[in-house]
């Protein structure tokens, strides 16, 4: 029998594909191109990051601590699930993982930012500044706990207006709600991964401009005035999301790459045993988009602040 009709074509591309990831992978930048291009290069650092976290041993030196009590945490959370559950441990262990890897790290802040300054020596990029440098532990864990309460609230009703908006549109389905949920859920555990590399590029940065969603949900609530319940919305999303507004401002500029990003960080989180190593990994890709895609980042003119709590 032959081979089917534009096999060989398929092989072809199928081989290219591969290439062109392994050399972005290798650290190829790519600095202009099409969204798809772009979407591969930015899924390629996270490959990239993998084999830095594997390799350099500085970094995996860093992110064994961080990553070990992590995972002994929700070992111990599934544990107590699973005893009143009768069973279910290893999905209880899954789900705390992937619900303690979305937000940030708190008890953990220094051990992680730790890890992210070693990503920036093994990606070659210059030393990072600590924005919080000698600050007193319980400073440091009662300021990440009140962003931590912050982030929660932003991932639970941020949503919500769009959600409600879509639920009364006829046809549209439940399924497409859950969706976007699904989807504002995983941003923020891509915003929460460039948390660590944007606060440690030197230089102030500013506190950074209203985010897109808090623009968006404005514009749309100018609208008409059915709409107008949208703009309160917008402010307190706003509000909430004050801390990552650089995090939010650099997605938006690097859209493709950051989704790409995205979409390969959440792949990795679902292979079993390395998606322990998921936030040192995060960690790490994140910060390679952010030396190789802003290495001098935008700051607000007049600007006295970093990116710390304002509000």
């Amino acid at each position: 029998m032959g081979a089917e009709p534009g096999g060989g074509a398929v092989t072809g591309a199928t081989r290219a594909l591969a290439r062109r990831l392994a050399r972005y992978a290798a650290g190829e930048r790519l600095y202009e191109g099409p969204p798809a291009e772009r979407i591969l290069w930015g899924l390629a650092q996270t490959a990239r990051a993998v084999r830095l976290v594997g390799g350099d041993r500085a970094l995996l030196r860093a992110a064994l601590l961080p990553t070990s009590l992590t995972f002994l945490g929700s070992a111990a959370l599934a544990a107590v699930v699973a005893r009143a559950e009768k069973g279910r441990f290893f999905e209880a262990a899954f789900a705390a993982f992937v619900a303690v890897s979305s937000m940030p790290p708190t008890l953990l802040w220094r051990q992680w930012v730790r890890v992210g300054l070693e990503a920036r020596r093994a990606a070659g990029a210059p030393p990072g500044e600590e924005e919080h440098a000698g600050e007193p532990y319980h400073r440091v864990v009662a300021r990440e706990l009140w962003k931590a309460a912050r982030q929660a609230a932003a991932v639970a009703v941020g949503i919500a207006p769009v959600a409600l908006a879509v639920e009364l549109v006829p046809f549209v389905g439940h399924g497409v709600t859950l969706a976007l949920g699904a989807l504002w859920t995983w941003y923020w555990v891509v915003l929460d991964a460039l948390e660590i590399p944007t606060e440690l590029v030197p230089g102030r940065l500013g506190e950074g401009e209203p985010t897109w969603f808090e623009r968006a949900l404005g514009a749309m609530g100018r609208r008409s005035r059915l709409l107008a319940p949208l703009r309160p919305a917008a402010r307190f999303s706003g509000w909430l999301a004050r801390p990552w507004r650089n995090e939010a401002s650099f997605t938006e500029r690097h859209r493709w790459e950051s989704g790409g990003f995205a979409l390969a960080a959440v792949a990795f989180l679902a292979v079993p045993v390395l998606g322990v190593f998921f936030r040192a990994v995060a960690i790490t890709g994140a910060t390679i988009l952010v030396c190789e895609l802003d290495p001098t980042p935008p700051s607000p003119e007049g600007s006295e602040g970093g990116t710390a709590e304002q509000g």
